[in-house]
């Protein structure tokens, strides 16, 4: 994602011989200073779009508003400051920028769930799934969707899955806890939140249920 950054080896051979011929010339120190000035200007310039990670990122989908990465970036800004429904707006730019890129899925299918749309959610879940088999956020959030709309058993089978594809997961372990705990296995359930929390011991909801 930063290749890019090459360039900055290919400059070398520009700048040394600029830089040589500046150094040579009678007015070395006039066009020295132009071009700090000019340069500088621009990096001064160039600075607004840093201001906060909301400014950058809308400075990027001007300048490319085709690129799924950075929807969902800006998505994901939104999303921390509160604005769901720009998140999703922006989740569901990128899904269609990008329709055969599982995150892009999971992402719009994590903003129907904020908004109440669970069987739209496990739509794009299964989406998701569809294109990475072995995407195992999506399985989590398939579970915690199916959770929502009572589906206690398609809620348990979707966690169990997220754990053999990953046992070292606790969000796996965790929402098969959940699954079990709603579905009344209550030993099986304590189990998987001790499981859960061999592998993250912070986990404050794990430790309350």
């Amino acid at each position: 994602f930063v290749a890019d950054h090459f360039q900055y080896l290919a400059c070398i051979g520009l700048i040394c011989p600029l830089a040589a011929i500046i150094a040579s010339s009678r007015f070395r120190i006039a066009i020295g200073s132009l071009v700090i000035l000019t340069l500088g200007s621009l990096t001064f310039a160039r600075g607004f779009a840093y201001r906060d990670p909301e400014t950058l990122w809308r400075d990027a989908l001007s300048k490319n508003p085709e690129s799924w990465m950075v929807h969902t970036n800006l998505g994901h800004v939104l999303h921390a400051k509160g604005d769901d429904a720009g998140a999703s707006q922006q989740y569901q730019a990128a899904a269609q920028v990008a329709p055969d890129v599982a995150d892009t899925h999971l992402n719009v299918a994590i903003g129907r769930a904020i908004a109440g749309d669970f069987d739209g959610a496990i739509a794009e879940c299964r989406r998701a799934i569809q294109l990475d088999p072995f995407f195992v956020d999506a399985y989590t959030n398939l579970a915690k969707a199916y959770l929502s709309k009572g589906n206690f058993p398609e809620a348990e089978s979707a966690a169990r899955r997220a754990i053999e594809i990953a046992p070292s997961y606790p969000p796996g372990h965790y929402m098969l806890a959940r699954a079990l705990e709603l579905s009344r296995q209550l030993p099986q359930a304590a189990a998987e939140y001790s499981d859960a929390l061999s592998i993250n011991s912070d986990d404050a909801e794990a430790h309350f249920h």
